[in-house]
């Protein structure tokens, strides 16, 4: 091996214990910081929606959201997509019930807002399970960017002018199809081998 072989050899495996160390040690924390900016955030607004006298900070709904917001941010590294799954085929809890129960003497307004901070709460939980496995992470971000690809494609595709020079295209090929099979039909065959 030459001394430059040695160098490029000892580079990469500094590179990939890099990687391994950011892939296994800080990944998860940096997932979970933006998971807890996340509800910090959503918590806030929370807040300043009951401030703005749109609900009691006494309300059971805005207890409930609080409740939960708090404990998620205490408990988030104990979130999980097993558990996740495992969730999923349990029998509905009694805590949907009590939530309707809490909003139901809300005005529909209200009644989405708050809907839609605990769907904002239960998106962002969902987001940091799966982007809290670094491999998941980067097969999501993979089918985003195909996803994104395509739709992109999509967009230049219904365009006016690409419609236009797509039938364009089509027609001269079929009247290029026609043409030949039209000379091809009129000649002699030649016979083989003469």
């Amino acid at each position: 091996m030459t001394i430059a072989q040695i160098t490029v050899a000892l580079e990469s495996a500094v590179g990939l214990l890099i990687l391994w160390v950011f892939v296994f040690i800080f990944w998860k924390d940096y997932c979970l910081d933006i998971f807890r900016d996340n509800i910090f955030t959503l918590r806030d607004d929370l807040f300043l929606y009951a401030a703005h006298g749109n609900i009691s900070f006494e309300h059971p709904a805005y207890r409930m959201l609080r409740e939960r917001m708090n404990l998620s941010l205490r408990f988030a590294h104990e979130f999980t997509l097993t558990r996740f799954f495992l969730a999923l085929n349990l029998p509905s809890s009694a805590e949907s019930a009590i939530w309707d129960k809490a909003i139901e003497s809300l005005s529909e307004d209200r009644r989405e807002k708050l809907n839609g901070y605990r769907a904002s709460f239960a998106f962002y939980a969902l987001k940091y399970m799966v982007l809290r496995s670094f491999f998941l992470a980067i097969l999501v971000l993979c089918a985003k960017v195909v996803h994104g690809f395509s739709e992109l494609l999509k967009r230049r595709v219904a365009t006016t002018k690409v419609v236009v020079a797509m039938e364009r295209i089509e027609s001269e090929a079929i009247s290029e199809y026609r043409d030949h099979d039209h000379n091809h039909k009129t000649q002699h065959p030649v016979a083989v081998g003469a």
